[in-house]
């Protein structure tokens, strides 16, 4: 900035680093969900780091989770 000939006010603004998070599955049932939908000042399914997220799984009558990938926990069972 090149300084004016007068009092001058210079102000910015900084917001959350959000990373997406993709849900999937394979196997008969329906998508996972995340709680809370999006970190404070994300766009929904947008996260910060660090962001702790709850995941729910979904299976068909007749199926089961056999494993995750992707999480802290992939060799967690429910």
């Amino acid at each position: 900035m090149t300084m004016p000939a007068g009092n001058a006010t210079v102000s910015v603004k900084y917001q959350s680093i959000c990373y997406a998070l993709t849900l999937g599955h394979t196997g008969s049932g329906g998508k996972p969900t995340a709680n809370p939908g999006q970190s404070t000042g994300c766009a929904a399914g947008q996260y910060i780091l660090g962001e702790t997220i709850t995941l729910t799984a979904s299976p068909d009558s007749g199926f089961q989770v056999g494993s995750w990938t992707g999480t802290d926990h992939d060799a967690a069972r429910l």
